[in-house]
């Protein structure tokens, strides 16, 4: 589908900018090559746990910044962006449920904060991050709340007793 949105753009292109047949024909053999995706091939009822597995692999990581396409094991779904959306629905809703222990989550804030009692290794908080990031990079909004704290520290600055107050007045 989207390569035929982009075979339309390109004839308009062609039609507007009175581009030669040996310029469409340059254009022509790009879009026939197939598109580079990073596909991930995973199982629903382990989702998190393979999802930290495979982007701890080395080759995966290099991919990172390819398209990602989801397939559910067992299921003939093709990934049109649907997929790819509910697979990021899903663990978002795993990863920061209070069961799994990673995050608590203020019911009068409405945010999250890391769990002070957690024991998992501090590369889960890493695999998380880059979930997101995959995420956001896949155009898929997550609605995950922090603190302004949490924004501050990414951006390299220093928060203050008053961005903590917001987590926990």
């Amino acid at each position: 589908y989207e390569i035929i949105k982009l075979f339309n753009v390109i004839k308009q292109i062609k039609t507007t900018q009175n581009l030669s047949d040996n310029q469409l024909e340059d254009l022509n053999t790009i879009l026939n090559k197939r598109p580079i995706f990073l596909e991930f091939e995973i199982k629903r009822d382990n989702l998190i746990e393979e999802t930290f597995n495979l982007i701890s692999r080395g080759d995966v990581r290099k991919k990172l910044h390819y398209p990602l396409r989801i397939r559910f094991v067992g299921e003939e779904a093709e990934d049109q962006g649907g997929v790819k959306k509910e697979f990021f629905m899903i663990i978002k809703r795993g990863l920061f449920d209070a069961n799994y222990g990673m995050f608590t989550y203020n019911e009068k804030t409405r945010l999250f904060w890391f769990n002070i009692n957690n024991f998992e290794e501090t590369i889960k908080y890493e695999l998380i991050g880059i979930i997101v990031g995959l995420a956001l990079y896949n155009q898929v909004i997550l609605d995950i709340n922090f603190p302004h704290a949490i924004y501050k520290k990414l951006l390299g600055i220093n928060p203050t007793l008053e961005d903590l107050k917001q987590y926990d007045p």
